[in-house]
């Protein structure tokens, strides 16, 4: 199903970019070296780009032979002329220090680490940054610049070790990195009129504006936490509106709602169980955190949640060992 908003999809060679709910970039010339994962039928880089996004562990697609292969365990771009299906997640960002890196090599890096962590996904979780299960001949796929190296001894693959910190724009905002690495601002609704047909589309207008930034998109109870800390700091700590939307007036099933930056819908607090048929027009934070779209509550919004991406920062603690 299409879905109403924009993905924005830039073609890296000849710079057009067309509007499809997250960014991808369109890599031509270019092969993506990854573990290809579930595949469908569609030739639409818009409904795979869709596909993709709500997948955690999904960075790239390829478009191929009218299937859609989505992508995961990012290891490397190569040159490849001919190459014009590939796509590559453009979200997160991930600087390593002391690292210089070209363009394409910065998506890699971003994709490689998607979840902004000292490792990888699949590299564990602790300070050694090794998969046992990757082989050899995986492994040495990685780029020579992300620092991978196959240890023999152990037979493991083994990533840089890593220290790591994040960055929000300024200190206006407040982070999270609970699955996201998220840093949030909450932005007065000005003249918005939740009645107004265009209201969410309006409400991104005034976090680009007001913040440079898109809807909120919660993800974890400790996230929904914090962002109500921040709602209780606020002269009228009712009524802050998210990023959770509907195509139609009218939500006849959960699945009829969705976040407006594509993202997994992976956890929701809603005060109460939703009934359906319901009239929909926004979903609204209460003051208690809870969520809700009843129509009778709506009086008390006040608030938009904007957030926009928090920028990771890599130093490599440990090289070769």
């Amino acid at each position: 199903m299409q879905r109403n908003g924009c993905i924005l999809i830039f073609s890296i060679i000849l710079g057009i970019g067309y509007c499809i709910d997250t960014p991808f970039v369109h890599l031509l010339g270019y092969k993506l070296i990854a573990d290809v994962g579930e595949n469908i039928t569609t030739t639409d880089p818009s409904y795979c780009a869709k596909v993709c996004s709500i997948d955690l562990n999904c960075t790239a697609f390829q478009i191929l032979n009218e299937k859609c292969y989505l992508l995961k365990m990012m290891r490397a771009a190569v040159i490849e002329n001919d190459a014009c299906g590939y796509y590559i997640r453009n979200s997160s960002q991930v600087i390593v220090v002391n690292r210089t890196v070209d363009d394409i090599q910065q998506l890699v890096q971003n994709a490689v680490y998607n979840f902004q962590r000292r490792c990888p996904p699949g590299f564990g979780k602790t300070i050694k940054c090794s998969n046992n299960v990757i082989k050899k001949q995986v492994c040495e796929e990685y780029d020579a610049f992300l620092g991978f190296w196959w240890d023999e001894a152990n037979k493991l693959c083994r990533a840089p070790v890593m220290n790591l910190t994040y960055e929000c724009p300024d200190d206006t905002f407040t982070p999270t990195n609970y699955i996201y690495s998220y840093c949030h601002k909450i932005v007065p609704k000005g003249l918005i009129d939740v009645n107004d047909g265009n209201v969410y589309n309006t409400a991104e207008d005034y976090c680009k504006q007001y913040a440079n930034s898109s809807l909120t998109s919660i993800h974890s109870s400790s996230a929904n936490i914090v962002i109500n800390q921040l709602q209780q700091t606020l002269p009228s700590p009712n009524g802050l509106m998210i990023g959770l939307k509907a195509d139609s007036n009218i939500v006849n099933k959960i699945n009829d709602l969705y976040w407006s930056d594509g993202t997994a819908k992976d956890y929701s607090n809603f005060v109460t169980g939703l009934k359906f048929p319901s009239k929909f027009t926004i979903t609204m934070m209460t003051s208690k955190g809870t969520w809700t779209t009843d129509q009778s509550s709506l009086a008390s919004f006040e608030y938009i949640a904007c957030q926009t991406w928090a920028t990771a920062y890599l130093m490599e603690i440990a090289p070769g060992v």
